[in-house]
């Protein structure tokens, strides 16, 4: 990889929590031009770490509220070299919800300065 390249990596908790629709926003909004991978080779934190890359984790929050701090918490810690940057909740069922999992992630050392960026439309 050529040095000083902005590069990201997009995460998700699991399969169908909107990693492609996030990417495909991300790009169209960077207007980014780029190839999508053939190959499922590593997972991504460890894809994350050959690029040095950090990592935008996308959670589908539609069924979760305070549950979700415990699961972004659990992804920043198990990996140290895995450099978490941000999270995206999608599917965020309204304002209220969106209030839930904001209180949630303020209310763990680990999950606070997340809590900062938590919004909702």
């Amino acid at each position: 990889m050529p040095p000083n390249v902005p590069t990201i990596v997009v995460a998700g908790t699991s399969s169908g929590v909107g990693k492609t629709t996030v990417a495909v926003g991300l790009m169209h909004a960077l207007h980014a031009q780029g190839c999508r991978g053939a190959t499922d080779d590593g997972s991504t934190a460890q894809v994350a770490k050959w690029l040095r890359a950090p990592v935008l984790l996308v959670v589908d929050a539609w069924n979760l509220a305070r549950s979700a701090a415990a699961m972004v918490h659990g992804y920043q810690s198990f990996d140290p070299e895995v450099v978490l940057a941000a999270t995206v909740f999608n599917r965020v069922a309204g304002a209220a919800h969106g209030t839930w999992i904001a209180q949630a992630m303020g209310s763990h050392p680990g999950t606070a300065a997340e809590a900062q960026r938590v919004q909702w439309e």
